[in-house]
């Protein structure tokens, strides 16, 4: 969680220094170059993250996400400059490739140590947990900062926050069963179908669930993530730039969170979990209903409303991670859980950066309101033809 919030603090600093300094544009195609790259190289990673102890994999990360933190304090110190733009982009890009795969670690730890009993929708959300939580505090955070006249201040907050976390990740890891005890042998490489990067891509397309959960990632980050990445522009439009974009967007990350976590507590607190199969079409309408929302908030172009809007979005997503995370983790075998979940990565979160670089061009051409209700109607639109073919294969695979 420490980690995390500085992590997100620097993110969000970054995000709007390029949305201030440069414009929504070279934002958009920044973040979704950063995030091209991310995705890519936590799927690299994925095989390194199964097979390294967890307190050694947490700790490099940790250090890399340091001197990230301590390169932005030596980046924004002299002010704005095209050494800086350039600096800020690389340092963006280092955080975000630390951070995914960093949360990959800490999702697979989580499955590790919980208790064998609990239901697997339930670790899906602790899983996420992180990443909410950081859409809370992150924003409100840095966003207050910046909107103190102390921007300077968010990069070093960060690296003390990232020095606590390696501090502790240190001293719990034991507790945790995170270091491996003396004596213990290092398991030995699986040799099932899921530890081939061909033969996983097969043992995942072969299931008609899975292929349909794939695709539904897709378009549901599609309609989502953008409007999250870009709030910066977004309120860039209706106040014009400087330091009240800052605070309307961590108000709105904020509610888009705190929607999200108090529907995973409702959702986690069950110790029952539905069928498979209901738990899709529950998720198919909770994403239907988030497009009808972002559409209206589009519409009205309020600064209020895209909070309100954000908030029922984050209570609704939170069912799409409960039942895309229990499928999930159903189908993953404990020793190539992060090369499947990072398959699954690759594929449902490419849309984000896609969809932020064409937010951005879209946005910046016609406006960020009209760009945000496109792709909201675009997303329905793909996630109801997926939907009716997973319902034809199902059906063929059932007939055969």
């Amino acid at each position: 969680m420490i980690a995390s919030v500085g992590t997100g603090a620097l993110l969000f600093l970054s995000s709007w220094w390029l949305a201030t300094h440069a414009n929504g544009l070279v934002l958009g195609w920044v973040l979704g170059g950063t995030g091209v790259v991310a995705l890519v190289t936590n799927a690299l990673a994925s095989g390194w993250v199964d097979r390294t102890p967890r307190r050694r994999s947490l700790s490099i990360l940790l250090v890399v996400l340091l001197a990230a933190a301590a390169g932005y304090v030596v980046a924004l110190a002299g002010g704005v400059s095209p050494a800086a733009l350039v600096g800020v982009v690389l340092l963006h890009l280092a955080v975000a490739v630390a951070e995914i795969v960093y949360l990959a670690a800490i999702e697979t730890t989580t499955v590790d140590v919980a208790p064998g009993h609990w239901p697997r929708r339930r670790l899906s959300l602790l899983g996420q947990v992180h990443g909410q939580l950081e859409r809370i505090v992150s924003p409100v955070f840095a966003g207050g900062l910046i909107g103190l006249g102390h921007a300077r201040s968010v990069a070093p907050a960060a690296l003390l926050l990232l020095a606590l976390a390696l501090g502790a990740t240190l001293l719990t890891s034991s507790a945790l069963g995170l270091r491996r005890r003396t004596g213990t042998a290092r398991p030995a490489r699986a040799t099932g179908p899921q530890m081939s990067t061909r033969r996983v891509w097969r043992y995942v397309t072969a299931r008609p669930d899975l292929r349909y959960l794939l695709a539904f990632g897709a378009w549901s980050n599609l309609a989502v993530s953008p409007v999250l990445a870009m709030l910066p522009a977004w309120y860039g439009d209706l106040l014009g730039p400087g330091p009240a974009t800052a605070v309307w967007s961590s108000r709105a990350l904020a509610a888009y969170a705190v929607g999200m976590i108090l529907g995973s507590v409702l959702i986690g607190a069950r110790s029952v979990e539905p069928d498979g199969h209901r738990a899709l079409l529950q998720a198919t309408l909770a994403h239907l209903s988030i497009c009808a929302g972002l559409a209206v908030a589009a519409a009205l172009a309020s600064t209020w409303a895209i909070v309100v809007a954000l908030f029922c979005v984050g209570g609704l997503f939170s069912v799409l991670v409960a039942a895309g995370g229990q499928v999930w983790l159903h189908a993953a075998p404990a020793e190539a859980r992060a090369r499947i979940l990072s398959l699954k990565r690759l594929v449902a979160f490419s849309t984000i950066p896609l969809g932020t670089a064409l937010m951005g061009a879209v946005g910046n051409r016609f406006g960020y309101q009209q760009s945000t209700g496109l792709f909201a109607a675009t997303s329905a639109a793909l996630t109801l033809t997926s939907l009716v073919g997973w319902r034809i294969r199902a059906s063929a695979r059932v007939r055969a």
